[in-house]
């Protein structure tokens, strides 16, 4: 099976962003598997990532591409709000350390790793040019946030809020199905 015709090396330079992100975010879990409890290394680590993914947008141009034989379109708008995300995810990662101990949560790597590939979710659904990328990072984000909203395992009122937040998602993705279906479909 020839894969050329899928993609290319420019297709995949085109998403080191999220490579980035994602090799970054699988390197936060392994550091919290090995239990290397240094205070910050894993918000070090994750905003490494971001700023190596902003590095990587930045390297990539300012030329409008189609990647992937058109599932995906970088352009000046998904590059601005590419960096939009990157910073916000910094923001997240720097303001919710406090908060995170303060109500008991020990520094798991769980938290960074999820406002990663959330991340990823947001700048894959920026990029979209068809409806199969909106549904997969509509998904990563959504995914992503379902845990995060139920985060605080003790605290009752975040489990309520994760499960009412997942049904939701549920009933909202099947309906997105259903529109694209009738949509490919017509």
């Amino acid at each position: 099976m020839d894969l050329s015709q899928y993609f290319t090396s420019s297709d995949l330079a085109g998403i080191a962003p999220e490579i980035i992100l994602t090799i970054t975010a699988m390197a936060v879990l392994t550091i919290e598997m090995a239990r290397i409890f240094r205070p910050g290394i894993m918000l070090s680590v994750a905003a490494l990532g971001l700023g190596l993914a902003g590095v990587a947008i930045a390297q990539g141009g300012f030329d409008d591409k189609l990647l992937f034989g058109g599932m995906l379109y970088f352009n000046k708008f998904s590059m601005f709000f590419d960096f939009l995300y990157l910073f916000v995810g910094l923001l997240t990662l720097i303001f919710s350390q406090g908060y995170l101990e303060k109500m008991g949560s020990k520094s798991r790597g769980e938290y960074p790793a999820l406002i990663l590939f959330s991340v990823i979710g947001m700048m894959l659904m920026t990029r979209a040019n068809d409806l199969v990328m909106v549904f997969l990072g509509l998904e990563l984000l959504s995914l992503s946030l379902y845990v995060l909203v139920g985060f605080l395992r003790q605290n009752l009122y975040s489990n309520e809020s994760g499960l009412k937040y997942l049904l939701l998602g549920a009933f909202s993705t099947g309906f997105f199905l259903f529109g694209a279906a009738l949509t490919y479909g017509a």
